[in-house]
């Protein structure tokens, strides 16, 4: 921190004085300017060894800013704690500033002793630095020096071998051969032998001398000095004729004897006398260094391989490059080999021309110029030293800390005194208050205080819980509102006299109701109480919540009633077993149904088998050594028991087991009932049913009410009915609904009088169908004359009349299927109609349509959809009710309706019986399977139209209630139905004109990553801007939308709309990572979806990596042709893609761990209740580990409290989004929410009237999250 961030800070004013005011202000200004001084000093005496002007800058900050918070925190313990004023007879406190001075010198001492460590250890690490540069420079230099070596070795013996070999003259070709023979051996791109003027003797002409070759062999060979020299001699690098450069030696040949060569030789040498000559053998090989690119890696240096020419440096390496002569790096006169190369230093330091150091070392080699150089860059070599200077930072500033909070602590010990009795007295009110509220909120008794008036005063916690009041309805209600109207008046009275003072004390038990309705048994207690102060007279009730006792003996008294009603009602025996003791008592009844006394059976088990048949003996016996045993806890046997005439009764026995602590068996309490009468009956009826089963006429048993009893086999032959799905029903299910009133009037008034009826009526088969019967219908009457059953007996005559109903039925019947048509249908509607008005009864009408049935029609013909048609209508018909009628309007639309039932929740039923028997499949012709669903709507009369058109219209509204909310559902009709209908339309109007008018926008929501609180990304989320309504949310138009194939162009604008954006953002300087953009499932399955994301990829500009796609869980479990292979070039064009609303489907986990998917939404309903339900818990948890098991990542959506976001982190869900870091904004907006970089923490507040801060905690520690006064979403 400089001096300017010091002077004129807040802390200049209000210390401790003792005396005047101008006293108390120089001891200010006295020892701010020594703490200001001494900070300043230290703080950048320390910063200025750091080089690293990024590490600089970012510590000075920090040091300014820790600067502000500590001198901040003084100024306030300073005004909280000290008067502006010192008050006369106060007892003044003296500021001793030593003790600062002391802490700052301490500070001080610190930061110098920070200082010398590190100048000690900056000067140790670059003399290892350097020892190691130049270690490498020599190690490398050696290698080149080396391979230089190995080479002009090789020269020299090729050259001896040509002398040792000199003792006779040599013909070409021999010569010829030994270099060729050489060349191979010692990887010489070329070699020759020439004589000393330069003549080719042998060898490869590629070798032959240039100009300055033939200087080099002329000085050798003693021409220059008069002396030949005998050593072989470098050629540094040279370009031959074929374009490539070379690096070469000459190696001088001894007594060289020659062929003669005469004039004219065709070599173009001279003529030559066979005589001895001075030859030389001239090698070049190519400066191939492969080993110098190897040790030029592994470490962080660099290293070069430079020469010398002409006062020029060239680079022939520099780490992994290709041998380039001449290809000079531009060093500039302050780089490292340029100062090598001037001074010959071979340790240096020097700029790289970006602010920071190089330290380099150099090695010459043996080749004139030639120098090997390493050097690396002086922060990566002093890494550690910077993290030194950081660690010295921070001692100096915990240092600083501690000697700052002994100051403050010896400074609260000096207040301590004088403030210690006040702050005793106030902890001893505190206490009691403490006391006071702990026990008046904690009891577990409801206390509440009445005031004058009736008005409600202070209540309690267990007051609130026991009543369920919402504590913000006190000051509208009073506390005869929560009385049971039936004890209100005698509560008033009670109240009235306590507060008149006529009763102290009065106690009663009452009826409260709270407010959803329930009612709560409470045992009040009031006194009547007077206010010490205002004199005020108030009433103090305590309530206990005895609802459960209550309950619990009404329970337990009519449990007690109920077994001895029960007992007495069944005539069984009791008998109770002791097993622990061995004895068994027998009730007076158990003796009784054996035909014995209460005195003649002794209560004994011996007693119990010796009654017992011997056949049945040994089950019983079985059955109670398995109690023993511990394998049953429960007895039933069926036995027969010899009664006191002899005859054997059939016994059934059940009885239920107690067992002690160790599982042992101590008891056994069980009945016998008295089977006989009941097997002997069983026997007579098995005849009778013989007759009644082997008829062929239909036989029906019922009840006078007409409830059916029993069926025999020809009735399910006739009706359709089985047994099963008849008995207990009403004979109605047989009604074919033809015969009026009258006809029945006059069937029941015969039966009535006579006891009987004969005569031909029309009946309803399972089916539907209707059928002519000849039915006889006899009464069964008991002892008194009361009718107690009902038989009839009927044949099916319907082939008599089956040529005449056929024409009937081709009148008023749909061709395909069979049903009602739709004049049919009226008249049933009209005639239900009547009857309901009539007998005040209703009914409703069903209006069913299969969803998506056209693409049946369209994917698979007509043919297959008629097939369909009439397996929809056969299994209507199969849950028809009697008397209810099905018809077919025309294509996928059935009716059906059901009279004489009003209540609609049965309505309901019968509906959702359908809708669930039209979900099972349908298996056609050919053994193909379809699912199909139906959506339905239910009219209910006569409440919803007393008209067959009203309520036609009315189930139709219904319907597409039912069609809006996704199909396969049922909607009653409502009025506001037809309102709905209206504004639908108006929906779907204004839906056309918006997509031509541009009426839409985009908000945007910010994705947050968990780990470091930073904004990733963004999701896009449309609005509708409505030239009448405003700013509309997408849950009132996109369902529209969608059902009417909107949703399409919508589409086709928000995609590239929100690629544009991002990419503008990004050019801009915003650095966000993706925008997320939602697929609806009938975009995802446009076929031409790969194709629309990447047109709209291009032509934004926009990485494909930048944009993630968000398909819902639906959309994925819908198989369509194609699905796999859409994600699949989705995934191989580069976007990102998430399931959204994960967790809400029934997606399979085998099915998702196949898909190419990138993230899983967790939807907001689970966040929602993340901190109050387990369930929401845990199943948060579980998609969070199944999406680090599938190697994804997870994201919650609709986080809103701190709390939830602390257990989103704790579980490892790496993002989040929601209102509690930001509503969606306009796309202006980002820009000023984020700043200069995406960090949606650890940044102050800006001022926005649109966008408030929010603070947040993230990984941790504090932050600013940016929010939107929109209300949209």
């Amino acid at each position: 921190m400089s001096a300017a961030d010091a002077i004129g800070h807040p802390m200049a004013f209000r210390f401790i004085s003792l005396f005047s005011v101008k006293a108390r202000a120089v001891r200010i200004v006295v020892f701010y300017a020594g703490f200001a001084t001494l900070w300043i000093y230290a703080s950048d005496t320390l910063l200025a060894q750091i080089a690293d002007p990024a590490s600089l800058a970012e510590l000075a900050k920090y040091k300014g800013l820790f600067f502000v918070a500590v001198t901040s925190l003084l100024l306030h313990m300073v005004l909280r704690n000290v008067p502006l004023e010192a008050a006369a007879g106060e007892e003044s406190i003296r500021l001793r500033l030593w003790e600062p001075l002391a802490a700052g010198a301490s500070v001080l001492a610190v930061g110098m002793i920070a200082v010398l460590v590190y100048r000690a250890e900056d000067s140790a690490l670059r003399q290892g630095v350097f020892d190691h540069l130049e270690a490498t420079a020599e190690a490398r230099g050696q290698a080149i020096s080396d391979w230089l070596a190995s080479r002009q070795h090789s020269l020299e013996a090729i050259a001896r071998s040509a002398s040792d070999a000199s003792a006779e003259p040599l013909h070409r070709v021999t010569i010829d051969r030994t270099m060729e023979a050489a060349r191979d051996i010692f990887g010489f791109v070329a070699i020759a032998l020439v004589d000393a003027d330069g003549h080719l003797l042998a060898g490869s002409a590629d070798a032959k001398p240039d100009t300055v070759m033939l200087q080099r062999i002329a000085a050798m060979s003693g021409r220059v000095d008069g002396q030949a020299p005998q050593v072989t001699t470098l050629i540094d690098l040279h370009r031959q004729a074929d374009g490539q450069t070379h690096f070469g030696a000459i190696a001088p040949v001894r007594g060289l004897l020659v062929p003669p060569r005469r004039a004219g030789d065709p070599s173009g040498a001279p003529a030559t006398s066979g005589a001895p000559v001075q030859a030389f053998v001239i090698g070049e090989w190519l400066p191939d260094l492969p080993f110098f690119q190897r040790m030029a890696g592994g470490d962080r240096s660099r290293t070069l391989l430079m020469r010398t020419v002409d006062g020029r440096l060239e680079t022939l390496f520099a780490r992994s490059q290709a041998f380039l002569p001449g290809a000079d790096e531009e060093a500039g006169e302050d780089s490292p080999e340029a100062i090598f190369a001037a001074t010959g230093h071979r340790r240096i330091e020097a700029p790289d021309g970006s602010g920071t150091g190089i330290l380099a070392a150099a090695a010459r080699l043996p080749v004139p110029g030639w120098f090997v150089l390493t050097e690396i860059d002086e922060n990566t070599a002093l890494a550690g030293l910077r993290h030194l200077a950081v660690a010295a930072a921070v001692c100096v500033a915990v240092a600083f800390g501690a000697s700052l909070a002994l100051g403050l602590f010896l400074w609260q010990r000096q207040r301590l005194g004088v403030v210690l009795s006040d702050l005793a007295r106030q902890r001893e009110a505190q206490a009691a208050e403490d006391r006071y509220r702990v026990t008046f909120d904690q009891v577990p008794v409801g206390i509440v205080q009445i005031r004058a008036g009736g008005r409600f005063g202070r209540c309690n916690r267990a007051f609130y819980e026991i009543t369920g009041i919402d504590p913000e309805k006190l000051e509208t209600g009073t506390p005869l509102d929560l009385v049971h109207p039936d004890e209100r008046s005698a509560v008033a009275a009670s109240v009235s006299m306590l507060f008149s003072g006529e009763r102290q004390v009065m106690s009663a038990e009452r009826r409260l109701l709270r407010p959803d309705g329930s009612t709560v048994i409470v045992a009040i207690t009031a006194t009547s109480a007077r206010d010490a102060k205002s004199g005020e007279r108030t009433v103090i009730a305590t309530l206990q919540d005895i609802t459960a006792r209550r309950r619990a003996e009404d329970a337990l008294r009519a449990s007690q009633e109920r077994f001895d009603l029960a007992m007495r009602g069944a005539n069984d025996g009791v008998w109770d077993w002791n097993l622990v003791t061995g004895t068994i008592y027998y009730s007076p009844r158990w003796k009784a149904m054996l035909g014995y006394g209460e005195d003649e059976i002794e209560d004994r088990i011996e007693s119990h088998d010796a009654l017992l048949h011997p056949d049945d003996r040994q089950a019983a016996h079985d059955q109670t050594a398995a109690i023993f045993d511990g394998r049953r806890d429960s007895y039933a046997c069926e036995f027969r028991m010899r009664a006191k005439n002899g005859e054997w009764r059939h016994i059934l026995s059940r009885a239920f087991v107690v067992r002690g602590a160790a599982g042992e068996p101590i008891r056994m309490v069980g009945t016998h009932v008295d089977l006989t009468k009941q097997k002997r009956d069983e026997e007579a009826l098995r005849q009778a049913a013989a007759v009644f089963s082997n008829t062929q006429e239909g036989v029906m048993i019922t009840d006078p009410n007409g409830r059916i009893i029993d069926v025999n086999p020809a009735f399910t032959v006739i009706t359709g009915w089985s047994r099963a799905e008849a008995v207990g029903r009403s004979v109605s299910i047989l009604n074919s609904g033809l015969q009026d009133k009258a006809f029945y009037e006059a069937l029941w008034w015969e039966i009535n009088e006579n006891g009987h009826w004969q005569g031909e009526i029309w009946n309803r088969r399972r089916s539907g169908e209707v059928y002519p019967q000849w039915l006889t219908i006899s009464t069964v009457r008991d002892a008194q004359g009361r009718p107690v059953r009902r038989i009839g007996t009927f044949i099916d005559i319907g082939k008599l009349k089956t040529s005449e109903a056929h024409l009937a039925f081709l009148a008023n019947h749909d061709v395909l299927t069979g049903l009602p048509n739709r004049a049919t249908l009226m008249n049933a509607i009209g005639q239900s109609l009547g009857n309901a008005a009539a007998y005040q009864s209703g009914g409703a009408v069903l209006f069913f349509d299969l969803d998506r049935f056209k693409t049946v029609n369209d994917s698979l013909g007509h043919a297959v959809g008629d097939e369909l048609i009439v397996a929809v209508a056969n299994r209507l018909k199969e849950g028809l009710p009697i008397g209810a009628v099905l018809a077919r309007l025309g294509g996928d639309e059935f009716v059906a309706v059901i009279h004489g039932v009003t209540d609609r929740d049965a309505i309901g039923v019968q509906a959702e019986h359908w809708r669930r028997q039209l979900d099972q499949p349908f298996t056609l012709a050919g053994g193909r399977s379809l699912y199909v669903t139906v959506s339905i709507g239910v009219a209910v009369f006569p409440g919803d139209g007393d008209h067959a058109t009203d309520l036609l219209q009315h189930a139709d509204a219904a319907l597409y209630a039912a069609k809006a909310a996704g199909g396969d559902t049922v909607r009653f009709y409502t009025g506001d139905l037809t309102e709905a209908a209206s504004a639908r339309l108006d929906t779907e109007i204004g839906l056309r004109r918006a997509i031509d008018n541009g009426e839409f926008e985009l908000y945007y929501q910010p994705l947050v990553g968990t780990a470091d609180g930073r904004v990733r990304g963004v999701e896009a989320l449309i609005r509708w801007r409505h030239p009448v309504h405003g700013l509309m949310e997408p849950g009132r138009f996109l369902a529209i939308a969608d059902e009417t194939g909107l949703v399409l162009p919508i589409g086709e604008w928000v995609l590239p709309e929100a690629c544009r954006q991002l990419q503008a953002w990004r050019e801009a300087g915003v650095a966000l990572d993706l925008v997320a953009v939602n697929l609806t499932p009938r975009e995802f399955k446009r076929s031409d979806i790969v194709e629309r994301v990447a047109a709209a990829l291009s032509a934004a500009g926009l990485p494909a990596r930048c944009l993630e796609l968000e398909i819902t869980e639906g959309a994925l479990l819908d198989h369509g042709e194609g699905l796999d292979r859409r994600l699949a070039e989705l995934k191989a064009l580069g976007v990102r893609l998430a399931i959204d609303d994960f967790g809400t489907g029934y997606s399979s986990l085998a099915y998702l761990s196949q898909l190419p998917i990138d993230k899983l939404k967790i939807d907001k309903s689970f966040v929602r209740k993340l901190t109050e339900d387990d369930t929401s818990r845990e199943i948060v948890r579980t998609i969070v580990g199944l999406a680090h098991n599938l190697g994804i990542v997870a994201l919650a959506e609709g986080v809103e409290t701190a709390a939830q976001l602390d257990l989103l982190q704790a579980m490892g869900c790496e993002y989040v989004q929601g209102y509690y870091f930001s509503r969606p904004v306009p796309n202006r907006d980002i820009p000023l929410m984020l700043g200069a970089d995406t960090t949606a923490v650890d940044r102050a507040p800006q001022a926005s009237a649109e966008i408030p801060a929010v603070p947040v905690e993230i990984a941790g520690g504090p932050a600013e999250a940016r929010g939107c006064q929109s209300a949209s979403l």
